[in-house]
């Protein structure tokens, strides 16, 4: 088990080295009973790589018949086409005692909460026992079972030797969310940020439905945080961001033509609010013209301070009222 040790260690992030070692604990073990995705009577017999053209990164072959899907998602983000794509695959003729699995490990479980897969299979209309949504969380619980670890036939010690030694890794990649309270922000990493934003989705009802992911740009990239959009008019909207530490004030505008306008129309209502103690409203340095523009910045909030939740909050909701007013404004011109 060195070997995988040594693998993980040169890549923890690699989709396809959980690939592998995932499919060996599903066709060779009890993992799928464990996550509570089939019950225990249900045999393994086969996998098959990317199936249905590669909609899928497996299927695991069941001795009634049907198929397993899996999609594995390391760190990367299940966007929503793809989501709604394999969601829709479960009704195609002939998959109607196929399931789902879906595995996000990783910052994959941030960027794609289980609460938004479910509001997609509602919204194509599929049931929710032919779906599963498992976590890093879930698969370190399974791989401790003692139906594992006190295998002793030949297949089950391999299993058993594979499961101690991949756990090790799955909880190492769900840790870097984990820890963002015990140091300073200015030494904070990228996981610290996609946790510390979870928190604050699960943390505060009106970010309950906040999209977080890593936004790339001409300055290297951020990890972004999104809520409380305000629509002004049909393609244009007024919302909130969190840009790693800095709260920004963004505009969308979808028509081409009007973006100068509309910028300089909403900018011009944001910093007429003037200060909102404890926040501050700065305009940005430099105006952007492109279909996401940044329109002020708010300064001020006490940011990744665990001991200043109650002040966090009050701060966001008088952001949050500083562009409902902006967006009114903008409706009443």
């Amino acid at each position: 088990m060195g070997a995988i040790d040594l693998l993980f260690g040169m890549k923890l992030d690699s989709e396809r080295l959980h690939q592998i070692a995932l499919a060996s604990l599903l066709r060779h073990g009890p993992l799928l009973s464990l996550l509570g995705v089939m019950p225990p009577e249900r045999k393994p017999q086969q996998h098959v790589w990317e199936p249905i053209d590669g909609a899928f990164d497996l299927a695991v072959q069941l001795d009634d018949g049907s198929r397993l899907l899996v999609e594995l998602k390391v760190d990367s983000a299940l966007n929503q086409d793809q989501m709604r794509r394999q969601i829709q695959e479960l009704r195609a003729e002939g998959r109607t005692a196929d399931r789902l699995l879906y595995l996000l490990l990783g910052f994959a479980a941030i960027t794609r909460d289980p609460p938004s897969i479910d509001r997609m299979a509602k919204e194509v209309g599929v049931a929710k026992e032919r779906y599963s949504v498992r976590t890093a969380v879930d698969l370190a619980r399974a791989l401790q079972s003692p139906q594992i670890l006190e295998s002793t036939d030949a297949e089950g010690r391999d299993a058993r030797d594979l499961a101690v030694a991949y756990r090790t890794h799955v909880l190492e990649l769900d840790g870097r969310t984990r820890h963002f309270f015990t140091h300073p922000v200015a030494e904070w990493r990228r996981g610290d940020y996609f946790g510390f934003f979870a928190h604050l989705r699960a943390t505060f009802p009106q970010m309950a439905l906040a999209g977080i992911d890593r936004v790339n740009n001409p300055g290297g990239g951020f990890v972004g945080c999104w809520w409380g959009s305000k629509a002004v008019e049909p393609g244009v909207k007024v919302y909130l961001q969190f840009e790693g530490p800095r709260l920004m004030v963004k505009l969308k505008v979808t028509p081409r033509e009007r973006r100068g306008a509309l910028r300089d129309q909403a900018c011009t209502h944001l910093l007429s609010l003037g200060a909102r103690p404890p926040i501050q409203i700065v305009r940005p340095a430099k105006l952007g013209h492109g279909e996401w523009m940044t329109i002020g910045h708010l300064e001020g909030l006490p940011f990744g301070l665990p001991d200043r939740a109650a002040e966090l909050a009050e701060a966001l909701s008088l952001a949050e009222e500083s562009i409902a007013e902006v967006a009114r404004r903008m409706q009443a011109r």
